[in-house]
């Protein structure tokens, strides 16, 4: 008698979205400088910097050099938020729980607009209206225009030309580039501490990002190095070394005026490598790829891998179709990107059925697996009751290879 089980294979990673893994597009933005609040590409932008998602999919984008803050949405649709006269906004931050958005501007300051909504959100989008003139008597978080390192609360407390932000766990952590520090904000009531680093010292960080456990990741334009700030306060160097253009593992790579960051579910850093004009990607062993554009001057070029083209790519963040979206600084564009690599094909074509004899568990099948554009490790995972193996000997409940190998069921 034969039994007939039908096996099923975990192969990660696995694609999320239809389009080409590298491919970047265009979102939004026609290229030219401007303001015009129209759909897709009709639609202009002049100088994006920072860049922010919410529960719903709505990208918040600080228009840097047209002194403007920006809402799109997934359809494309761009609208208007705020404007100023006499400074620029830099980097914005959704909090997760409310759906307030903050916004750090070049004038030492952090910015608020309370989401009229609140109550209704994530199920409904944020509404910061009128749309109108937000005095700053309403706007203004923390910090003042006069700038300083003081903590303290609000408008009492000072910063030096805050950059980058991440909203966590009910924190802004903000990279106060002038100080070399980093800042968190207490959203529940606005007191401002310094985050404690020891082991050494930051060079004007740029972009901050949080994970999950508390570790601290920053990228800093000063040193050219993706550094990490760990829960009690240990910094380490996660990759880079002196400014430059070289994949590699931790310090034998190198960056030029990172600023840029954004984590997918996979623990891989994600980096705008803005004077390298790429995005980078850091695997959580520290080996770092370029995998989209890579240029010694700006340029622009929708297309896959190093086809693409950037000019001085700035924010980056995951949206809800986990595409990465840059904001593509000097070429006044929007730009989305498919991070997340191919689907693993197979050799057989089908290996849904396994097939061996009553009670011999020893009974094997092989098969090999590759995959276009394929990289980093590749996790396979057998269900309950089976076991894989690359080598044919040594069998275990999954087993990591990197690029392909020939994989051994029993």
């Amino acid at each position: 008698m034969k039994l007939i089980h039908h096996l099923t294979l975990v192969c990660l990673p696995a694609m999320a979205s239809a389009t080409d893994y590298r491919s970047v597009q265009t979102f939004a933005g026609s290229g030219s400088a401007g303001f015009a609040d129209a759909t897709g590409t009709a639609a202009t932008y002049n100088g994006p910097w920072g860049i922010s998602t919410d529960a719903l999919g709505n990208f918040y984008h600080a228009d840097y050099s047209g002194k403007r803050i920006r809402r799109t949405t997934p359809a494309g649709v761009a609208s208007f938020i705020d404007s100023f006269s006499s400074f620029s906004p830099i980097a914005t931050a959704i909090d997760p729980a409310t759906g307030t958005l903050y916004v750090s501007v070049e004038t030492h300051r952090i910015l608020r607009y309370v989401n009229k909504n609140a109550a209704n959100y994530p199920a409904e989008a944020p509404v910061y209206g009128p749309e109108t003139d937000f005095p700053d008597a309403t706007i203004v978080y923390a910090g003042a225009s006069a700038s300083g390192s003081s903590n303290n609360t609000g408008t009492s407390a000072r910063f030096n030309a805050p950059h980058g932000l991440h909203a966590r766990g009910g924190f802004l952590y903000v990279a106060d580039k002038g100080n070399n520090l980093i800042r968190k904000i207490d959203l529940s009531n606005a007191a401002v501490t310094t985050v404690t680093v020891t082991g050494g010292t930051l060079s004007a960080p740029e972009a901050v990002w949080v994970a999950e456990d508390g570790t601290i990741y920053v990228a800093c334009t000063g040193s050219d190095l993706i550094q990490k700030i760990a829960p009690e306060g240990a910094l380490s160097t996660v990759a880079g070394s002196v400014a430059g253009n070289v994949d590699g593992t931790g310090t034998a790579a190198s960056f030029n005026d990172p600023r840029g960051l954004a984590m997918n579910a996979r623990g891989e850093l994600l980096v705008a490598d803005s004077a390298n004009h790429a995005i980078r990607r850091i695997s959580p062993n520290g080996a770092v790829r370029t995998i989209g554009g890579g240029s010694a001057s700006g340029a622009f070029a929708d297309g896959a891998g190093a086809d693409a083209r950037f000019s001085s790519p700035r924010g980056l963040v995951l949206g809800g179709d986990g595409l990465l979206y840059i904001a593509d600084h000097g070429n006044h564009r929007i730009r989305r990107m498919n991070v997340m690599q191919p689907l693993i094909t197979g050799a057989p074509a089908s290996l849904a059925a396994f097939t061996a004899d009553s009670g011999n568990s020893s009974a094997v099948q092989s098969f090999t697996f590759a995959g276009t554009l394929l990289e980093g490790p590749i996790t396979v995972t057998a269900p309950s009751g089976f076991e894989v193996s690359t080598d044919g000997s040594s069998y275990a409940a999954s087993v990591t290879s990197n690029e392909g190998a020939t994989v051994s069921i029993r």
